[in-house]
């Protein structure tokens, strides 16, 4: 990729070319901001390593060039996935394939997966190969060319299958706007979906037989939006989409009626966003969550070790870095609890680092086995200053719901 970079750079001088790695942190975070949603960099190239072909959305991006031909099918989608996502700001995206000669053309790998075929059929086979390495539908042989590829995902897309034999994330969201299986007609889909008026919020109330809420909130500092869903003000959100989506299903499953927005709507929407404050750390990602979790646990450790040292500044740094996890009782006071769990995670960072290079064996390394180590080797008290006098308030949960339905009992 370097050999690569040189070469764009004698050919357009003008263009800024980023190399980005597993191994090349920086660059990774750089290339995410500067192709996020949103950025208005232009005239810019990422090459990337398969470490970014996951986990990213780039979706400012309009083109994605394989370098290499994906030996599965599932690769492929990793890396188009980067750049095709539902809220992507361009119509139509571009990918280019690789045209492998005969002698880099996978015929190898599909000469392999039917001699495995034919031997695990006959004989039995010593080598389990790993589940989805070859998608459903293609068992036995595996593309060669970009064409074959190609013509493969054609069709898997136009039979409505997933291209790696694993339903998308988003599968249940596109299901709800789907011309036979749908709950928004077709035509209002479209209506909305090529308008160009700018809608900051629309709230619908909907006559049923108990309270119940559906809110699209969204991301902070053009984060993903968030859909959460209450089936009444004592529930637990409902965060995951195929869930809400299947409850949406449910709730709105009969002849829908609108109802007017009397005294008892604005009500209900006030109870329900105050619902919501209480459980937001539900909204964050999981590894966020658990960020929140730990820095309760650790800093309430600190705290004792403090009072019992009667280390007067300590107890103070402690005390202000422990209020940025409760609920405040003004909204307008509210930190940002994801900006919280970023600070948390750099914070301990050095501490992850180290653990992370004393294993001995493969096994996940998780935020709760280093919770000892930040015991026992306590965070200075400058660097926890540091990592929490800057964090920012969060957006009024009334100016982040961009869109709601609301259902109301008479």
């Amino acid at each position: 990729m370097e050999v690569i970079k040189n070469i764009i750079y004698e050919d357009s001088p003008g263009c800024e070319v980023i190399v980005a790695t597993g191994a090349k942190g920086s660059n990774r975070k750089r290339v995410n901001k500067l192709f996020a949603l949103g950025s208005e960099e232009k005239n810019m190239l990422a090459l990337c390593s398969d470490a970014m072909s996951e986990g990213l959305n780039l979706q400012q991006a309009s083109a994605v060039l394989l370098l290499d031909m994906p030996s599965v099918i599932r690769i492929a989608e990793q890396r188009v996935g980067r750049v095709d996502r539902m809220n992507s700001p361009h119509e139509y995206i571009e990918v280019w394939w690789p045209k492998d000669t005969e002698s880099f053309s996978l015929k190898a790998d599909r000469k392999f997966f039917q001699r495995h075929k034919e031997v695990k059929e006959i004989l039995g086979s010593n080598l389990p190969l790993p589940e989805n390495l070859i998608p459903e539908g293609i068992q036995g042989e595996g593309p060669s060319t970009a064409e074959e590829m190609i013509q493969r995902l054609n069709e898997l897309e136009r039979a409505g299958q997933v291209w790696d034999g694993i339903q998308d994330a988003f599968q249940p969201v596109r299901d709800l706007v789907h011309h036979e299986k749908g709950i928004v007609p077709g035509e209002v889909y479209q209506h909305i979906c090529h308008s160009k008026a700018r809608v900051v919020s629309t709230v619908s109330l909907v006559r049923s037989k108990k309270a119940w809420a559906f809110l699209a909130i969204g991301g902070i500092d053009r984060g993903a939006p968030k859909w959460l869903l209450l089936e009444n003000l004592k529930a637990q959100p409902i965060t995951h989409l195929d869930e809400i989506a299947l409850k949406l299903r449910e709730m709105l499953a009969d002849t829908i009626e609108e109802r007017a927005m009397d005294k008892v709507g604005p009500q209900l929407i006030d109870d329900f966003l105050n619902r919501t404050l209480e459980t937001e750390k539900s909204l964050l990602p999981r590894k966020k969550q658990r960020a929140l979790k730990e820095m309760e646990l650790v800093l309430g450790h600190y705290l004792k070790q403090a009072e019992s040292q009667k280390d007067r500044q300590r107890i103070d740094v402690v005390k202000d870095a422990q209020k940025m996890l409760d609920i405040p009782s003004k909204e307008q006071d509210r930190p940002d609890l994801d900006a919280v769990a970023e600070a948390w995670l750099d914070l301990i960072r050095e501490t992850w680092y180290e653990r992370l290079m004393q294993r001995r064996r493969f096994k996940p390394l998780r935020l709760k086995d280093i919770r000892k180590d930040l015991r026992y080797k306590p965070i200075d008290t400058e660097k926890i200053t540091a990592a929490f006098n800057s964090i920012p308030l969060a957006m009024p949960i009334h100016n982040r719901v961009v869109s709601a339905i609301i259902g109301v009992p008479d």
